[in-house]
């Protein structure tokens, strides 16, 4: 019996040392790696391709560019880091569609993630951490970046975790975006977007406008953040700006706020009274209860992979009981 456990707990550490181990590692120091147009890789053997997925295969210190279309960048849990003093971008795309990156954390750069009049690009899933923005979608000479999603990811302990500049028919969902000490999520001078089902979370200031137009708001938490939300023109330097004029619920359920204070009479989960952010912004339909909104943290697959084996050996050790008894009864 004692050996059976002595190998049953030696199994379980195997285990949780294989599945870690895309987290560790000594990163090594690189140039910039180019994903090229033809599809080859340049500047790494830490990507390994299988027709259109390119997958990480250890930790790259330095940035990606990617410069072709319709392609996954799966990290597999890797991550690419940048020197700690936050120059460069981690991940750039420039004028490149229907990219998807998903499983990579990104850490310590300007920008950890920026794609640049690039539309239909998907950003799934990924962690960033320690940039100056965690994800930005910019432009170029008045073509913008449309029609992409972010979704899943935990962007946290950024300067400022989105930035929308110009670019419309955006998808924010399913995020959780917290501790981020200038914003959580940024819009500059763009509409049409669509910011719903995220956490959050004890930012500086939750959603930050600049003479935006009108994106849709609505089933987030905003909870503990310093601000909930700020427009610059409530901003009486260096000049006055007009207010940015969004929609905060989708015409029957808004958003939660801990800061909202009004009752629910009829016990609907909707509070009986508007909140009113500001001029032209306000939710008429608050959420009393946070909404639920799914986490997917890195370690998810090694508890289950813990649950299921102990599940295993646990049933092993019965069936070894019972048929030592059987044995002793002999």
């Amino acid at each position: 019996m004692k050996k059976s456990a002595s190998i049953i707990v030696l199994f379980l550490f195997l285990i949780v040392f294989m599945v870690s181990l895309p987290q560790i590692g000594v990163v090594k120091a690189e140039s910039t790696v180019y994903i090229r147009a033809d599809g080859s890789v340049e500047g790494t053997d830490k990507i390994q391709r299988n027709g259109d997925i390119y997958t990480l295969t250890g930790n790259i210190s330095g940035s990606i560019q990617v410069q072709t279309s319709f392609i996954v960048i799966d990290g597999a849990g890797y991550t690419l880091q940048g020197d700690g003093n936050i120059h460069g971008r981690g991940l750039e795309i420039v004028e490149n569609n229907n990219v998807t990156v998903r499983n990579l954390n990104i850490n310590g750069f300007t920008r950890g993630i920026r794609f640049t009049d690039s539309s239909e690009c998907i950003i799934h899933q990924n962690i960033l951490a320690n940039n100056s923005i965690g994800i930005e979608m910019g432009y170029i000479d008045n073509s913008y970046s449309n029609n992409n999603t972010v979704s899943d990811n935990i962007i946290k302990e950024n300067g400022t975790g989105i930035r929308l500049i110009y670019g419309s028919s955006n998808t924010i969902c399913g995020n959780i975006i917290t501790a981020n000490n200038v914003s959580g999520i940024s819009v500059w001078g763009t509409s049409g977007n669509s910011i719903t089902w995220n956490n959050i979370t004890n930012n500086n200031r939750g959603v930050y406008f600049e003479t935006s137009g009108i994106n849709l708001i609505h089933h987030n938490n905003f909870v503990n953040n310093t601000n909930d939300w700020w427009d610059y023109g409530l901003t009486d330097w260096p000049f006055q700006l007009p207010f940015s004029a969004n929609i905060w619920d989708d015409g029957e359920e808004g958003n939660y706020w801990d800061t909202y204070n009004g009752t629910d009479n009829d016990s609907d989960g909707i509070g009986n009274t508007p909140y009113t952010l500001y001029e032209n912004n306000t939710d008429n339909y608050p959420l009393m209860e946070p909404v639920i909104i799914p986490e997917f943290p890195s370690w998810t697959p090694m508890l289950i992979m813990l649950v299921t084996v102990m599940a295993v050996a646990v049933i092993y050790r019965r069936k070894l009981s019972k048929a030592n008894k059987r044995g002793g009864n002999q």
